[in-house]
């Protein structure tokens, strides 16, 4: 079995013990039984911690150790660390020689799960690979509802990934409606970066914020300042801008100028509208400006939805006030969009179908970080496989 997936899904199979208990025995042939899997470690050291497995009827305490092939035992050199000599048992998804061995001279016993998985999942990890994404080979006996489901609930997921990295870039040192601000701010530059300048973008911003102020000049001033810190400056180098493979609208002084303007705007509305009017103050931010300022419509889509409503939520949440938090939540959760096609084109290569209830930015979640990261066993669609 070639090994495609996240050494967490290994983990998730042995937690769970998703495979045939019964008659257990190691590569070197000794009858096993498995009386506890052990905790899942969340720190440096074995996988597993205070396990206790029976071989040949002796019961042994100690850790579990996983691998998706057992040459990763020493890859990682666990032979050298002392954080590895509790390990009793190594469990594998491929390989049969047992030779892994502490640095205490102790030969933890090898099980090899593989011969033990159901069908189905076995099936499920060994397909070879039939489009973009894993599953891909066994679409025909998912049913519809199951992807719905997990859409749904990447939406859900996604909405609270949103409001943490609006929460990891707000300042507590700072009065919370300037690092509310702040946290915005960090996320709208972010946003106007994807795909090839998204870092660039988040170098800018901090700079603009330490050394481009709003108060006292007109936005048109504010715009070529941060323009000049972006391009024009020696120091301007260290963003290191992408230029070559990009439409027009989304070249860097582009984004840069439409980031500059959505700046200056939102700072210059009164803190006070944000918290008041909630959701309602985009209406107030977009009518102070025009049309061919902004970036298009999807683009614009996107700061709404994933930036604008998140930090609205989060708003509710520093201020106590759940009307924000419930308003801004209604909105992204009923809120239908017009994906792109690289966000549509892996799901539909694979066989599934693009209703309209799945139509939101969840499915960009669902692909970056659960099927392209081989998260699987997170997913109801990969359950509804292996557990039909």
């Amino acid at each position: 079995m070639r090994a495609r997936y996240n050494e967490s899904l290994l983990q998730w199979i042995w937690e769970n013990l998703e495979f045939n208990v019964n008659n257990l025995r190691t590569q070197g042939g000794q009858s096993m039984q498995i009386l506890d899997p052990g905790r899942k470690n969340s720190g440096a050291g074995p996988d597993f911690l205070n396990a206790c497995i029976s071989i040949n009827g002796i019961k042994l305490f100690g850790s579990v150790e996983i691998h998706n092939h057992e040459k990763e035992w020493f890859e990682h050199s666990h032979q050298k660390n002392p954080d590895f000599n509790s390990v009793i048992l190594h469990v594998v998804l491929e390989g049969n020689t047992g030779t892994a061995k502490t640095s205490d001279g102790h030969k933890p016993a090898l099980f090899n799960v593989s011969p033990k998985l159901n069908k189905a999942l076995y099936k499920l990890l060994n397909i070879k690979e039939q489009g973009a994404l894993p599953c891909a080979g066994s679409v025909t006996n998912i049913h519809q509802r199951a992807f719905e489901i997990q859409i749904e609930r990447a939406h859900k997921e996604y909405f609270n990934y949103k409001v943490d990295e609006l929460m990891a870039g707000y300042d507590p040192g700072l009065p919370p409606s300037i690092a509310w601000r702040k946290a915005f701010l960090l996320q709208l530059y972010s946003a106007l970066g994807i795909p090839s300048n998204r870092i660039s973008m988040e170098r800018l911003v901090q700079d603009v914020i330490q050394q481009v102020k709003t108060a006292s000049i007109g936005r048109e001033e504010f715009v070529e300042q941060v323009l000049a810190l972006a391009f024009e400056y020696k120091e301007s180098e260290k963003y290191n801008w992408n230029f070559s493979g990009m439409r027009p609208g989304s070249q860097p002084k582009n984004r840069v100028r439409q980031a500059a303007i959505l700046h200056y705007q939102f700072i210059n509305i009164e803190f006070e509208t944000y918290l008041k009017s909630g959701v309602d103050s985009w209406k107030s931010l977009m009518d102070s400006l025009s049309k061919p300022e902004l970036p298009g419509n999807s683009r614009m889509e996107i700061i709404h939805k994933t930036v604008f409503l998140p930090s609205i939520y989060l708003l509710g949440d520093l201020f106590f006030a759940k009307k924000l938090c419930s308003s801004a939540y209604n909105s992204w959760v009923s809120a239908i969009v017009q994906l792109p096609k690289e966000v549509r084109r892996p799901f539909e290569e694979s066989g599934f179908e693009i209703a309209k209830s799945v139509k939101k930015f969840g499915l960009a979640h669902q692909y970056k970080r659960f099927c392209k990261k081989r998260n699987c066993h997170k997913c109801e669609v990969f359950k509804s496989v292996i557990n039909p």
